[in-house]
């Protein structure tokens, strides 16, 4: 997304696994998923880029945002059947949410 972390604050959060039929049902999609925690450096943003799929197709753009906020606009995508990734972040997401109010 063109933010420069700060390599020492790198950390491992999770690992997810997702196995599904795909979006042609006669193939089975596998997923794995390391998501990682870090700061980055304030100021510091390059030029974004995208694959050339879904994320350009869906004008994935940078933007800060409170967790509260992610989730609240992860969850009114929970029923789009084009993103089937959406639970599996909003899991991520209200795991780092209830841990980070402890």
């Amino acid at each position: 997304m063109g933010l420069k972390i700060v390599p020492a604050t790198l950390r491992k959060y999770r690992k997810t696994v997702i196995i599904r039929k795909g979006f042609n049902l006669e193939e089975i999609f596998e997923q794995v998923s390391f998501y990682y925690t870090c700061d980055i450096e304030v100021g510091v943003i390059s030029k974004t880029t995208l694959d050339d799929g879904y994320e350009t197709e869906y004008g994935y753009k940078l933007f800060f945002v409170s967790l509260e906020e992610a989730i609240q606009a992860n969850e009114k995508l929970l029923n789009i059947d084009k993103i089937p990734w959406i639970e599996r972040d909003l899991t991520v997401l209200r795991e780092l949410h209830a841990n980070s109010t402890k």
